[in-house]
């Protein structure tokens, strides 16, 4: 393939990207899950360093939470309630990797950043175990809780102290409560490093099979909110 005085030989991706990317580069205006898979496809020709100045641009602490956004929705993991808790911590580490590299900035810098962010998951500030105190804070807002102070509290109380098979039955279904709790923390831990480990194995190699892609919200199709393609990257 000839076009003008270059010559592509028979490979029409990297034609096409010699012709376009760097005009491209300059206007691109997408999420960073998008510069992501296109830096990859840059890559594989030796052509990635034409997308430096759209890092440069693009790579900010809100975008890369939003790339975070991007894999969990692509994957449908279910810890984003603990993605939403960390948000300003995320966003902080990404900031203070971001602070010393103004310019230069790549896809390896947000591999970094994922690394960052990674080595805090475990009992660093990304640790769930702080989002489960709260949650489990927030579920003793209840007639129950001994700070709530309601009457029901007192009728429950007297109740454990005359009733006991009343108070045999609390104990039951407080031990419920405590296994059902475990587990669902145990569910948690091990999805929010898994999370972890699907972000950056997409900024190192791409979606995988089975990446879904929201439509609606990150196109602003006009197709319904439910509409949904698969990544086959």
């Amino acid at each position: 393939m000839n076009v003008g005085r270059i010559h592509f030989g028979g490979d029409l991706v990297f034609g096409t990207l010699m012709l376009v990317l760097d005009d491209l580069s300059k206007k691109f205006d997408g999420e960073l899950l998008d510069l992501t898979v296109l830096d990859l496809l840059a890559s594989r020709y030796e052509l990635d360093q034409t997308l430096a100045p759209t890092w440069n641009r693009l790579l900010q602490p809100d975008t890369a939470y939003q790339f975070l956004v991007a894999v969990a929705n692509g994957y449908q993991i279910k810890c984003k309630s603990i993605l939403t808790h960390f948000r300003t911590r995320i966003e902080q580490i990404v900031q203070d990797h971001l602070d010393p590299h103004l310019q230069g900035r790549s896809r390896e810098d947000l591999i970094a950043i994922l690394d960052k962010c990674m080595a805090e998951v475990d009992d660093g500030n990304l640790a769930a175990e702080e989002y489960h105190i709260e949650v489990d804070e927030r579920a003793l807002e209840s007639p129950y809780d001994p700070d709530y102070e309601s009457e029901q509290y007192y009728e429950h109380q007297n109740r454990l102290e005359i009733d006991e098979s009343y108070a045999e039955m609390s104990r039951y279904n407080a031990k419920i409560r405590e296994d059902a709790t475990r587990r669902r923390r145990g569910d948690e831990d091990a999805e929010w490093v898994a999370f972890w480990q699907s972000a950056r194995k997409v900024a190192s190699t791409g979606p995988t099979e089975h990446f879904r892609i929201d439509l609606y919200h990150a196109h602003g199709s006009d197709s319904t909110p439910n509409s949904w393609s698969v990544f086959n990257y």
